[in-house]
């Protein structure tokens, strides 16, 4: 069992490894800047920093076990951390977009007026305007022509 532990740990380290130079290399891809690659906190925390790995082979089979489930649950709550602040930015963008488009339509409500009025139809003539105006329209409608 501790030999499998500690098998875990250093191919955590590989993959921390691996991670770190493709984060690098993705910086330079990219030619923006990311936040530097950390240690998991827990082992971080509990083993004063990146270069305390020895300390972390030495660690007791509990201790280890601990730490890793530290861990993976720091790493949950990243993950729902990142999901909610992306639903948040998503709504900020739409939000914004709104007063965006309100601003617009606020800034040329005449010029709007102005176009989409719709005209009154003057096509009825006085003669045939008053109360009986709907029962001829009705049977026009219906097909019972007047």
């Amino acid at each position: 069992m501790e030999e499998e532990d500690r098998r875990r740990m250093a191919n955590d380290y590989h993959d921390y490894e691996v991670r770190k130079r493709s984060r690098e290399q993705a910086e330079d891809r990219d030619g923006r800047t990311r936040a530097p690659f950390e240690l998991p906190y827990s082992i971080e925390k509990a083993y004063g920093g990146r270069t305390q790995w020895e300390k972390v082979a030495k660690m007791k089979d509990q201790d280890l076990r601990e730490a890793l489930k530290e861990n993976e649950q720091l790493n949950r709550n990243h993950s729902k951390m990142e999901e909610v602040f992306g639903l948040f930015e998503a709504r900020t963008k739409f939000l914004n977009s709104l007063e965006l488009e309100n601003s617009w339509l606020e800034k040329n409500r005449k010029k709007l007026q102005e176009v989409y009025t719709p005209r009154r139809h003057t096509t009825i003539s006085a003669t045939r305007q008053g109360p009986d105006l709907e029962p001829k329209m009705d049977n026009l409608i219906l097909g019972r022509g007047s």
